[in-house]
């Protein structure tokens, strides 16, 4: 049960309460990665004080020539618009999945659309896949 917002019978306040949790969850989560990430609290206490330094510069320099310059957060266009669309697509099938069982439907689809499904998952995660020989991200620490 919420304590802190109380929820309502409205399916709509309900829809944007469960919104303001799930954006709150998730800032809460990116901040205390500061800390994870970090040597000391100072560290982290610094990066949090010159978090948006400046941001409101860059976003009216950004709008005022109307160009973005993903470069300089190691990303091409392509790989942005990329990302976007396989959020979106997690996103959608995330939700379809609170309302039915996304198994029990594709086992009612004919074989061959079941197959072309497997075989494009297969590909996706071939394709998609980082496979190189990396270490693992916690021994980093």
């Amino acid at each position: 049960k919420n304590k802190i917002l109380p929820v309502r019978k409205n399916v709509a306040s309900s829809k944007v309460l469960n919104l303001l949790n799930i954006l709150s969850t998730f800032i809460l989560v990116m901040l205390a990665w500061i800390f994870f990430r970090v040597k000391t609290i100072s560290d982290g206490v610094y990066y949090l004080k010159s978090l948006f330094t400046g941001i409101w510069k860059e976003v009216s320099k950004a709008i005022a020539i109307h160009k973005i310059d993903f470069g300089v957060i190691g990303f091409n266009k392509i790989q942005i618009a990329l990302s976007f669309g396989l959020i979106i697509f997690l996103e959608l099938i995330h939700t379809l999945q609170g309302q039915k069982s996304l198994r029990n439907t594709l086992a009612t689809k004919p074989i061959y659309l079941r197959w072309a499904t497997y075989y494009s998952l297969v590909l996706a995660i071939i394709f998609l896949g980082v496979f190189e020989k990396r270490e693992f991200i916690y021994f980093q620490f």
